[in-house]
């Protein structure tokens, strides 16, 4: 009778940790994190619910705006399409994992990491 009991209770701890657990995950690791860049002229937003990434042209300068996202390799995210757009990107990354996110302006010049005005960039980090 006590192995039946102490059966029954270790499957209920378990079931409780994996639902307890996995409603920890789905939230989020971080928290959610926007980066402007040097003179305002874009941003940056990563939502850790979802891993939602959202690069906003915020002037009319001509020039575009780059998030280059950094979880063990660089990734080069561009809004080309002017001033007062944004552009959405779901990441679907793991969770637990370090996410740099870094904005720069830019201007397009054939590849996703030519072109990019460094001076502008500012970086935040956060946990998908």
């Amino acid at each position: 009778m006590r192995t039946l009991a102490r059966t029954v209770l270790t499957g209920s701890v378990a079931a409780l940790m994996a639902l307890t657990s996995g409603t920890a995950h789905a939230r989020g690791s971080g928290p959610d994190i926007t980066v402007h860049t040097w003179g305002d002229h874009g941003k940056a937003t990563f939502k850790t619910y979802g891993d939602h990434l959202y690069i906003t042209d915020l002037e009319k300068d001509g020039r575009s705006v780059v998030a280059i996202v950094d979880r063990g390799s660089l990734y080069y995210y561009w809004n080309k399409n002017g001033a007062g757009t944004t552009v959405h990107r779901n990441l679907n990354l793991p969770e637990g994992v370090a996410v740099a996110v870094r904005v720069c302006t830019a201007n397009w010049q054939g590849s996703p990491s030519k072109g990019i005005h460094y001076e502008t960039c500012r970086q935040k980090t956060t946990y998908a």
